[in-house]
């Protein structure tokens, strides 16, 4: 549900947004809250979010209370989508910050710590059960920007400022750059595993282009220190999974399995690409510590990749993968995007089994079995 606020000058003593809702306030609005507080909830099925494209302010005492649900005994990427926000709002938690140039965590002890704007950090709240988080102060909007560096490996550790989703198909990506971005996952195996999305990847990310509020996702550096800049046009509240391919490629997708946990990697062609890792076309692995997770890779010359985006077919007709195990045990590797080659063009294993007859021949065996 969205609410649409719009006329010169709007009042409201308080206003609470249910998670899932959405107010947008329209350019050359004046919405105020007065004495009251403009609370934005968040609970288990999702966020609450605001758009203000026109002007949100407290004549009184009132301020933002943007909330942020939290599973216990987890670590979370967070960052404030409010200005001023400091350390000492999550007192009882652990709270860390990531450092590029050795790619080392540091505890937050100081409860005094400015949480800056537009930089993401590391939560763990010690609760026993899920809890709800609050930043509290005036919800950042408008034009933003974050410096990254490329002193080390180049992993930058930014957040989403606002009190809303952001659209990473609408942000203009920098050409010192990698195009993706990684989002940290608690609920996958003991220790979390890292989901990635690069716009026209299509199936072969792993989560979509819309990066919640008070969210902190990983960015790399690839040619050079930058600035991430952000402002309003790149906001929405939408929040819907929506894989598709933008280009007519050919791409084989592998997923190893056990226990119902899964892990992926991507193939594509594209005659845009090289065999080197571009920027724009393919995505880095960063590595789970999560032993029930299996991890699948490709290679390229500069490092492990979780897609791996090559010119062409002809003189990558073998593509190796690697594939590790944290525990042992029986490991299920399944081929899907089959029907986005020519079908004349055979696709088969180091074994020299055929994709193509090997899951036919699943197919047969499943319509025998319900004759």
């Amino acid at each position: 549900m969205i609410l649409v606020v719009t006329g010169y000058f709007v009042s409201a003593q308080g206003t609470r947004v249910n998670p899932g809702t959405g107010i947008r306030v329209e350019s050359g609005t004046f919405l105020d809250i007065g004495n009251g507080d403009l609370v934005l909830e968040s609970d288990a099925t999702g966020d609450a979010s605001l758009l203000d494209y026109g002007s949100v302010s407290f004549s009184g005492a009132g301020t933002a209370h943007v909330e942020r649900y939290l599973t216990e005994g987890r670590w979370h990427l967070v960052s404030s989508p409010v200005t001023n926000a400091i350390s000492g709002m999550f007192l009882s938690d652990y709270l860390q910050c990531h450092n590029e140039p050795n790619n080392a965590w540091y505890d937050i002890a100081s409860v005094d710590v400015s949480l800056d704007v537009m930089k993401g950090y590391a939560l763990w709240s010690i609760e026993s059960a899920p809890t709800t988080e609050m930043f509290l102060g005036i919800t950042n909007t408008g034009s933003l920007g974050r410096a990254f560096t490329k002193t080390g490996l180049g992993w930058n550790l930014v957040g989403n400022p606002y009190p809303s989703c952001i659209d990473w198909d609408e942000v203009s990506i920098p050409a010192q750059m990698n195009g993706a971005f990684w989002l940290f996952d608690p609920s996958i195996g003991s220790n979390g595993d890292y989901r990635y999305y690069i716009t026209g990847g299509g199936p072969a990310n792993t989560t979509s282009r819309f990066i919640p509020s008070g969210q902190g996702f990983f960015v790399r550096a690839m040619l050079g220190a930058g600035t991430l800049n952000l402002d309003n046009s790149v906001r929405t509240h939408s929040t819907q999974d929506f894989y598709k391919s933008d280009l007519n490629e050919a791409m084989l997708i592998l997923t190893a399995e056990r226990n119902s946990i899964t892990t992926q990697t991507a193939v594509r062609f594209n005659e845009n690409a090289t065999s080197e890792t571009d920027r724009l076309y393919d995505v880095d692995k960063i590595f789970t510590t999560s032993p029930e997770v299996p991890v699948l890779f490709t290679r390229s010359a500069s490092g492990e990749l979780a897609i791996n985006t090559l010119p062409s077919i002809e003189g990558n007709e073998l593509v190796p993968a690697w594939f590790r195990a944290g525990q042992n045990g029986l490991y299920k590797i399944m081929a899907s995007e089959l029907q986005s080659f020519d079908p004349a063009t055979p696709i088969y294993t180091s074994h020299g089994i055929n994709f193509r007859i090997l899951i036919l021949k699943i197919l047969e065996l499943q319509c025998k079995q319900f004759i």
